[in-house]
């Protein structure tokens, strides 16, 4: 399976992101946080910790200042979300 990406500029503090997921520039990831496999976590997405988000999941966000997934919330399966 491949592993994940994370692009150099994203801060990922959690250590449960899925094979073949991809994140993006200035992301940033708590602890604690999960991403499931196959997940495109676009540019300037705020992920907080406790968020879990399902497998082949993709992320974008379009005002990147304002962006933000935070508090307990699951992001089921096969979702794409524009934030």
């Amino acid at each position: 399976m491949k592993a994940p990406f994370i692009h150099p500029n994203a801060l990922v503090e959690s250590e449960n992101i899925g094979n073949g997921s991809s994140i993006w520039a200035f992301t940033h990831i708590m602890k604690n946080a999960r991403i499931g496999t196959n997940c495109n976590i676009g540019d300037h997405n705020f992920i907080e910790s406790g968020v879990i988000i399902g497998n082949n999941v993709t992320l974008i966000g379009e005002h990147a200042e304002c962006d933000m997934c935070g508090g307990k919330y699951t992001i089921q399966n096969n979702k794409i979300l524009p934030l």
